[in-house]
């Protein structure tokens, strides 16, 4: 054949064109949505929506996954420990000996396993929710 390779049809042997891979959908949600209690019923629709619509949006090229994060210390944590009473930097290191890997989660914490949701490096990551816990039991 010849003319334009472009135009020319793919052997089974060649790569196809690729999508664009880097569309995607990332949901930061509550871990409350994956145990919920009476009053979060509602809310468990909303983790489903990964499940759902992953399958539908990959063939489009569009990754949709969920961070859900545990505890992060955040200013207004602090902030709501100053209010209530006890000394912020206390009360942080008493929340850090619950979880096993020895600390609360900070933003950047969550913002990495963000990131990398997004990355290339994450391709093939799709329909899922990722739990961000420290290995801290949630209950529920």
């Amino acid at each position: 054949m010849s003319g334009d390779p472009s135009l020319q049809p793919h052997t089974t042997h060649e790569k196809p064109p690729r999508r664009c891979d880097r569309q995607y959908i990332i949901r930061l949600g509550y871990l409350s949505w994956l145990r919920p209690r009476d009053v979060l019923h509602q809310q468990w629709g909303r983790c489903g929506f990964d499940q759902e619509f992953g399958p539908r949006l990959c063939p489009l090229g569009i990754r949709v996954n969920a961070v859900c994060p545990h505890e992060i210390i955040t200013p207004r944590i602090r902030s709501g420990f100053e209010r209530r009473g006890p000394d912020p930097h206390k009360a942080v290191q008493e929340l850090n000996k619950n979880v096993p890997l020895g600390r609360i989660a900070e933003s950047e914490d969550i913002a990495d396993v963000i990131a990398f949701l997004a990355s290339d490096e994450a391709k093939y990551i799709a329909g899922e929710t990722v739990e961000v816990t420290g290995v801290k039991p949630v209950s529920g």
